[in-house]
Parts: structure tokens; C-alpha cells; sequence
């Protein structure tokens, strides 16, 4: 009987981030503050002016799912975007823009491509492997006559 192969446990990423300004008046840069940790990114408005009054995701995000909280607009406190990694073999690049009433930033999020697979995806290579070999047993035995027949 074949053996289920597991679910792979979405992946994140600690990305890089750029911060440039935005479409409203000069100033969007500094009146945002912005952290990123592994499949976070902390908007924080600083604590003067009209608050944080929006926080969207611009365009299509590539190979990331992103999930911006509620939050009261007009906030000064943290707002925490988190996203996963749908493929974690594939580079993640989506922008955020952060704005007050008069200030902006996009906030470009990246990840680069990872030089390895993660050890999840060579554990389930071998659990695929060791399935095909019970499901075709023919094909161990074709193998080891086709290197046989080389020697």
C-alpha cells in the first residue's frame, strides 16, 4: 500500500526590505518606521501628524501570500503584515504602501531564492522514491539488468 505523502508546511522568509517615497507630499520615508522579521513586516507610524490611515499590497505579490490585520485607522501603534511562501524553491517579491493623510512609502518586500531545498522537500524526494519502488517493483528489477548489462 502506498504511503500518503505528508502536506508541506508553508514556508516563510526574513526578507529584505526598500522603502521609498510615496505619491503624496515629501516625507512618506520618515514618517514610517519599518522592521521585517521571518514572514513579518512591521509598519510603524511615527507618533505625530494623522496616524497610519491605509496599508495595501500594490499590484499582484510574487509567490507570497499576504495577510494585512485590521487595524483602527488613524493608529500610531505597530502594524504587523505577515505572509507565507507558497514555494519556498522561488524568490518572494510583493510591495506594500503605508500612507497618512499626507505622507506615503512602498515598502518593496523581498526574498531571495534560497540555495538549498529545505530538508522537508529532500524527506519527501525519498518518501516519493521508496513509493514508486513499491508500486513498480519492475523498475528496481529493470535497473539492475540495464547496470548489469553494462559491467
Amino acid at each position: 500500500t502506498p504511503t500518503p505523502t505528508p502536506t508541506p508546511t508553508p514556508v516563510t522568509c526574513t526578507p529584505s526590505t526598500t522603502v521609498t517615497e510615496g505619491d503624496l507630499f515629501p516625507g512618506g520615508i520618515v514618517s514610517f518606521g519599518v522592521s521585517s522579521g521571518s514572514g513579518t513586516v512591521t509598519v510603524d507610524h511615527v507618533n505625530a501628524g494623522t496616524g497610519l490611515q491605509s496599508l495595501t499590497v500594490v499590484g499582484t505579490p510574487v509567490n507570497a501570500v499576504v495577510n494585512i490585520p485590521s487595524f483602527t485607522v488613524g493608529t500610531f501603534n505597530p502594524v504587523v503584515v505577515n505572509f507565507t511562501t507558497p514555494n519556498p524553491n522561488l524568490a518572494v517579491d510583493f510591495t506594500l504602501r503605508a500612507a497618512s493623510t499626507f505622507h506615503a512609502a512602498n515598502i518593496r518586500v523581498r526574498c531571495a531564492v534560497p540555495p538549498h531545498p529545505p530538508a522537508e522537500n529532500l524527506a519527501n524526494l525519498e518518501l516519493k522514491y521508496e513509493n514508486i519502488e513499491e508500486m513498480f517493483p519492475f523498475l528496481k528489477t529493470f535497473i539492475e539488468e540495464e547496470k548489469s548489462a553494462l559491467r
